[in-house]
């Protein structure tokens, strides 16, 4: 999840050619969709500061109520 488009123009292409296969969420609410909607998230590669009332910690918090399992890094 990231809400910057240059942010996500550098680091999408970095973790597709790492082998990521990539969702993009352009805000946290369109994350929580995707997780809810989702058959399975491996990772969790998000903001931490995004407009809005969910935070990036918000989105971890929800995704691992979810998916205890599930990596999460934030970034700002």
């Amino acid at each position: 999840m990231e809400d910057d488009p240059l942010v996500r123009e550098a680091v999408v292409p970095a973790l597709r050619a790492a082998g990521f296969e990539v969702v993009v969420a352009k805000n946290a609410e369109q994350a929580v969709h995707i997780i809810e909607s989702s058959t399975h998230i491996n990772r969790l590669f998000s903001d931490v500061v995004m407009p809005g009332p969910i935070s990036g910690v918000d989105l971890a918090r929800f995704l691992n109520a979810r998916c205890s399992d599930v990596p999460v890094l934030l970034a700002s």
